[in-house]
């Protein structure tokens, strides 16, 4: 795999997004997010739930489709701010956005120098970004340099461990991967990655299934819901929904406890570490 050095990246994402523009582009990412909201919209509740301030300014650094700011527009007295240095990103996201009653702000800017002043957003986000790095601390870093100093820091990536991996990668070495160099992180090396820069783990979630490259996997979750779909207005469409909702409430639990281990994304949540000793912040109540 070629390091990102020699990927074209920005000019990658640039055609990555001019083949999106379209709105049931956007509709069908927005529909995949909500496969998973529920665990999504708790995780970045708590987060919000630990800053001090009932009015929080958040960003999300290299945005692309910003669908996770708008769910965050959409929670009263929430600012949100969404930054992207791709352009056909921005128009993307705000041809999506102009129906909202609540949306974001929008800027073209680098990730690698923030145009925000230190301590500007109580809570800080990238999804699917710091993965195309093989060094990713100086985006960090500056990412904390914009950060309050109680806020709230989200790193959302690929997680390591899921089958969805192995395919990558050998899409990645064949050359047929559109999103330029890519890896993946567990959750002990997000962690560690954190330690090393003074930040505690205050939260964690996995989610997402990939259901033509994990294996079968989220085929198998999500089985009976499409049964129950399909079968919804004939004679054993009550018996098909009911079955769907018990496999929903069976899945639930070990996607909660266990998810960041096995899903095919993984948030974590950091908070700077102050005086908080890391094996009384790995016993939070915010983490699952």
């Amino acid at each position: 795999m070629r390091p990102p050095e020699q990927m074209p990246l920005t000019a990658a994402y640039e055609a990555v997004w001019r083949k999106q523009s379209d709105s049931a582009s956007v509709e069908c990412l927005l529909s995949r997010r909500r496969e998973h909201a529920r665990d999504l919209q708790t995780f970045y509740g708590r987060c919000l739930g630990r800053l001090s301030t009932s009015c929080p300014k958040c960003l999300e650094v290299a945005c692309g489709t910003a669908i996770q700011s708008y769910f965050l527009a959409e929670i009263d007295g929430v600012q949100t701010v969404a930054l992207d240095l791709v352009p056909a990103a921005i128009r993307f996201a705000i041809q999506f956005a102009s129906h909202l009653p609540n949306r974001p702000r929008f800027l073209v800017g680098d990730a690698a120098r923030l145009p925000f002043a230190d301590h500007s957003f109580d809570l800080v986000f990238s999804c699917g970004f710091l993965e195309h790095f093989t060094d990713p601390m100086p985006f960090i870093e500056e990412q904390m340099r914009v950060l309050t100093p109680k806020g709230v820091l989200v790193i959302d990536v690929p997680q390591k461990f899921n089958p969805y991996t192995f395919v990558k990668r050998s899409l990645i070495r064949k050359g047929k991967w559109e999103y330029g160099w890519e890896t993946e992180y567990a959750y002990g090396e997000l962690r560690t990655l954190g330690h090393k820069l003074g930040l505690r783990v205050v939260g964690r979630v996995g989610y997402g299934y990939n259901l033509r490259r994990d294996g079968g996997i989220g085929l198998l979750r999500y089985l009976p819901r499409r049964i129950a779909e399909r079968t919804h207005a004939g004679p054993f469409g009550p018996l098909f929904s009911s079955l769907a909702s018990v496999a929903d409430q069976l899945w639930a639990g070990p996607e909660q406890r266990w998810g960041h281990l096995f899903l095919v994304s993984i948030a974590v949540a950091f908070q700077r570490r102050c005086d908080i000793d890391d094996r009384v912040a790995a016993d939070l109540p915010f983490i699952k």
